[in-house]
């Protein structure tokens, strides 16, 4: 089989619709053409939607496990816990309190929390 490609002086440095490959295995232009199409028609497609739910218990899970780690040390250093929420202490310790209600804890979690980063504020 011989391939061969003929480019139309025109088409020279222009785009490569202008080059025809012709060959008796090669694929016809329509179904490169079909095949372009749907490859770009998938790259525009908007992302897909993040679970927040499942992102939001991954962010609390976080969340609770930062703070019963520094909790035995009185919280967490300001410096820490903005390089991983970052956010502020006082900012975190709303968050937790938050999360806290809305997951629950056990009472010896409780007593922790509220010995290192202060009772939970009142509604």
């Amino acid at each position: 089989m011989s391939e061969y490609v003929q480019v139309s002086r025109e088409g020279i440095g222009r785009n490569h619709a202008a080059a025809t490959t012709k060959s008796a295995s090669s694929v016809s232009c329509e179904e490169q053409i079909r095949r372009y199409r749907a490859q770009r028609y998938r790259s525009v497609q908007p992302p897909r939607v993040h679970d927040t739910h499942r992102d939001s218990d991954k962010y609390a899970a976080r969340l609770l496990q930062f703070a019963q780690t520094w909790a035995p040390f009185g919280g967490a250093p300001e410096e820490e816990t903005f390089v991983l929420f970052g956010i502020s202490n006082e900012r975190f310790v709303k968050r937790l309190w938050q999360v806290v209600s809305k997951v629950g804890c056990d009472p010896e979690a409780m007593r922790l929390f509220t010995q290192a980063f202060g009772p939970p504020p009142r509604r």
